[in-house]
């Protein structure tokens, strides 16, 4: 099994250079596929050595689509070099079949975006490759931490104080890849993952709908489910638009799985809590939307008895869930941050990775308010990390 060895800088580069030739078979020569695969091996271990380019997300947004495609091209092999090196970091990876499977994931979306080569702009070859990958990779959140459970029943119980930053860290790679991913395959259809008049109003109000369908999926309920009241505050000096909405410039389908996250874990509470249809409807959940001239911000607020003493900490743990079974339906057509418990503290990175914060608070025998705080303005200096994929914002 290839495993990636740091090894010095320079150890690849003429191999490096080679590999389009020597897969394309030019000037006769045709290399065996296990000797490619050698090959991009070796590339791997070349670029999880390797610096991330500095990037601001106004020079993402404002490029022309032959630029994102040039800069996907060139950045995204170099993140899945570093995600591999990343599980290789895991002690006793190589015994979990997940961890194994995800790793050669990781491998096929380096080896599709490796081998390719763009010449007259044609980005044909290029965006079949990276809608391969945001199609390969769906599922990667939940085959991680359907690893991390294969290794504690294997007696390879990950210690939490390295398992927490190692899946921050993983976590948040997986979100700027997953950005710049999104933000290529839009650009082809002329469009962008941002949004200048993003209305989270109208987002609470699509993510209050999910929620309550998902009630009635789960718990099997037919018209009959939980109540999500939405409400817009009028804000100091009247920053909203004429409608009143306070839109601004955010990723809207960011924003939106970190409420439907929010309000799931609240309609599971409420429900859960309550003894009767009755007393579910005399425990609406409120979302309340308000802002300034700098900040949006959203508070969800429930009745569903507060969030005991004991498990208070525990709530943003990445082991920690309230599901039945890991097969739970609710957990895994919530949302793509749901699954396994990670829903919670997933959110709290997506909300921090763009400038935000997320808090909980909690009050015994009566609810939990969730608050998440967002920056009104991404015009911001955003730089990827050598470390990783992370965004470093600066407003």
């Amino acid at each position: 099994m290839h495993r990636c060895r740091r090894l010095q800088p320079w150890s690849f580069e003429p191999l490096r250079r080679q590999l389009h030739g020597f897969s394309r078979g030019l000037h006769g020569v045709n290399i065996p596929q296990h000797r490619l695969t050698e090959f991009l091996w070796s590339d791997v271990c070349y670029l999880a050595d390797q610096g991330a380019t500095p990037l601001s997300l106004c020079q993402v947004i404002a490029a022309r689509p032959v630029q994102v495609a040039e800069l996907a091209n060139r950045e995204l092999p170099i993140r899945f070099a570093k995600r591999i090196r990343q599980i290789e970091d895991i002690p006793g990876w190589h015994e979990s079949q997940d961890l194994v499977k995800l790793r050669y994931l990781y491998f096929q979306c380096f080896s599709d975006l490796r081998l390719i080569d763009l010449k007259d702009h044609d980005l044909h070859d290029l965006t079949v490759a990276v809608t391969r990958t945001k199609h390969r990779l769906s599922g990667a959140i939940s085959l991680l931490m359907e690893a991390v459970q294969e290794l504690k029943e294997k007696g390879l119980t990950l210690q939490e104080s390295f398992l927490e930053p190692w899946l921050d860290r993983f976590l948040l790679s997986r979100i700027g890849t997953e950005m710049l991913t999104s933000h290529y395959v839009a650009s082809m259809e002329g469009s962008s993952i941002v949004e200048k008049d993003c209305d989270p109003t109208v987002i609470c109000l699509r993510a209050a709908e999910k929620a309550r369908w998902l009630c009635m999926e789960h718990y099997k309920r037919i018209g009959n489910t939980v109540k999500i009241n939405v409400e817009t505050l009028p804000s100091a000096g009247n920053h909203g638009n004429r409608k009143g909405r306070h839109c601004f410039t955010y990723v809207p389908k960011y924003l939106y799985y970190m409420v439907l996250e929010l309000l799931k874990n609240s309609a599971r509470a409420t429900i859960e809590t309550s003894s009767s249809q009755a007393e579910i409807e005399a425990r609406p959940i409120v979302v309340t939307v308000s802002a300034n001239s700098g900040q949006v911000a959203i508070r969800i607020q429930d009745s569903a008895g507060g969030i005991p003493f004991e498990v208070a900490e525990r709530v943003w743990s990445y082991t920690y869930s309230t599901a039945d079974t890991r097969s739970d339906v609710w957990e895994h057509q919530g949302t793509p941050l749901a699954g396994y418990g990670v829903g919670l503290p997933l959110s709290r990175l997506y909300a921090q990775y763009l400038g935000g914060s997320l808090h909980l608070m909690s009050m015994p025998g009566e609810g939990t308010t969730a608050f998440l705080h967002l920056k009104r303005t991404l015009a911001a200096l955003v730089r990827w990390k050598g470390a990783g994929d992370l965004l470093e914002i600066t407003y």
